[in-house]
């Protein structure tokens, strides 16, 4: 299969809805996410309407979706699971593993780089208090989206869709809209028919689907996000946070780091706040095993690039003391 070349999502793509209301009732958070009609547009258009097919099982919890390779003449499945609605639970389990499932294919996948997004109550938003519930009837809009070489958002306009007021502006950078997919040509005959039923083989590339967060990384976020930080991951992911992949823990756990900034401590040797960070072999660490494990080597809190520099000072005085004896 040739590398795909999935679009990244325009801002008539991208839908907004209302993730958790402050509990003053002061403003509230808002999420991106896409609709399942999007996920079957673009795969129409990248695969073809043929190309690609769908299957469900658990019950709708699990959704798999399978392309054709005309190079290796078969299915390819990439697989995910879902999270039940508060309404028509069966259909919007079915719904959430279809999307997720094609979040693996890279559709969307872009909208995890999106910023934590807050809008104060007022003018932006109406948020009525109902006997000691806060709630918001209003509906948000994409304007302009826009990004990075690395498919990252770089800028972002929200709107109130009732008085198309901008509510929320994100960048600086100039409006960079992906363009509308077009619909993929048909087949032509000499073209390897494909068969009528997915095959029963053990061809599956569940090892694709990706690695979910560790449980540190879980329990990190369980102590150190906010209110707001952790209903959002919540609601994003589901329950529990099972759901929540390995990278975009990484993702999360920086924000509240960047968030919580004020309360971190800061490095005793260079004075920067001690945030998570990717060690030079792959592994990481959150910035709780960064100040455990500083404190218990050298006795204070140190960042991760000054233990590794602390390290390597007490190394040359090793060599040093091995010279002279």
């Amino acid at each position: 299969m040739k590398q795909l070349e999935i679009p990244l999502l325009t801002a008539r793509q991208i839908e907004v809805r209302v993730a958790q209301i402050g509990k003053k009732g002061d403003g509230l958070s808002l999420l991106l996410y896409k609709d399942a009609r999007t996920d079957m547009e673009v795969l129409d258009a990248i695969f073809g309407p043929m190309g690609w097919q769908r299957h469900h099982s658990r019950d709708n919890a699990n959704c798999t979706i399978s392309v054709w390779d005309d190079e290796k003449g078969q299915w390819v499945d990439k697989e995910d699971v879902g999270t039940e609605s508060n309404t028509e639970a069966q259909k919007g389990l079915a719904s959430d593993s279809f999307k997720r499932a094609g979040v693996n294919w890279g559709i969307g996948r872009e909208l995890y780089t999106a910023p934590y997004i807050w809008i104060k109550n007022g003018q932006n938003c109406t948020i009525q208090n109902d006997n000691g519930r806060f709630k918001c009837y209003d509906k948000f809009e994409v304007l302009e989206i826009g990004y990075n070489e690395h498919r990252e958002i770089t800028r972002l306009v929200i709107a109130n869709a009732k008085t198309k007021n901008v509510v929320y502006q994100y960048g600086t950078g100039a409006r960079q809209a992906s363009k509308a997919v077009e619909s993929k040509p048909k087949e032509t005959p000499d073209q390897p028919a494909k068969p009528a039923e997915k095959p029963i083989s053990g061809g599956s590339t569940m090892a694709d689907v990706g690695t979910l967060a560790t449980e540190e990384q879980k329990e990190y976020i369980r102590k150190n996000a906010s209110d707001e930080e952790y209903m959002d991951i919540m609601q994003e992911y589901g329950a529990e946070l099972e759901n929540l992949p390995y990278n975009d823990a990484l993702f999360r756990i920086k924000e509240i780091d960047r968030n919580n900034s004020d309360q971190m401590p800061k490095c005793t040797r260079c004075g920067k706040i001690v945030t998570g960070w990717a060690l030079p072999d792959g592994t990481t660490m959150t910035a709780s095993e960064i100040i455990g494990k500083s404190k218990i080597s050298y006795g204070a809190v140190y960042c991760g690039p000054c233990c590794v520099a602390l390290k390597k000072e007490a190394r040359k005085r090793e060599a040093k003391k091995n010279e002279a004896s």
